[in-house]
């Protein structure tokens, strides 16, 4: 039942609660109950705080442990979602504990830095590739995916080291093929 706290209490956003259960030795990255499991999809602590986009229970929990780069059972990760909310502030945190900007979680095809530069969002592809995020993983798409891209997210990937088809840099140049 200590998980089950740990959730309500990062859901009503109760920082003095969290505190207490993590000394107690509740897990900051939500172990289920084993008669729980099969009932109900896990929920991450770590993923609850971020959906919550509360950053001081995002670091209480990091600082405890919570691991940035576990998924749920749907195969959802913290950063993934940080970069959904266009949080900057979590996303920094996230990458300063160790969240690895090349993970995907589940069936997913995207990581994070795809997921931001199809969004066009082009703060956090600058701040995920500050933090190590390849450029490469988004360039080496098929031609008609790096098309979608917003001129300004492609040339930050260029400008990061990423190799684009000439047919692509052609259409960058004339800004023909780009929105």
């Amino acid at each position: 039942m200590d998980n089950q706290q740990l959730l309500q209490a990062i859901r009503t956003a109760d920082s003095e609660q969290i505190r207490q259960l993590l000394a107690q030795g509740v897990s900051p990255n939500g172990e289920p109950e084993p008669l729980l499991l099969w009932l109900r999809p896990r929920t991450l602590p770590l993923v609850e705080a971020i959906r919550s986009r509360n950053a001081t229970i995002v670091r209480l929990l990091l600082e405890a442990g919570a691991n940035p780069n576990a998924a749920d059972r749907q195969g959802v990760l913290p950063l993934k979602v940080a970069v959904y909310l266009s949080d900057e502030g979590i996303v920094r945190l996230l990458l300063v504990h160790g969240a690895d900007p090349e993970k995907r979680g589940g069936d997913e095809i995207a990581n994070a830095l795809q997921q931001a530069a199809y969004e066009g969002n082009i703060p956090m592809v600058r701040l995920l590739l500050e933090h190590g995020a390849d450029p490469a993983a988004v360039t080496s798409q098929d031609k008609t995916v790096l098309a979608r891209l917003r001129g300004p997210v492609l040339q930050l990937l260029i400008d990061a080291g990423a190799q684009v088809p000439p047919e692509i840099l052609a259409m960058l140049r004339e800004g023909s093929a780009l929105p």
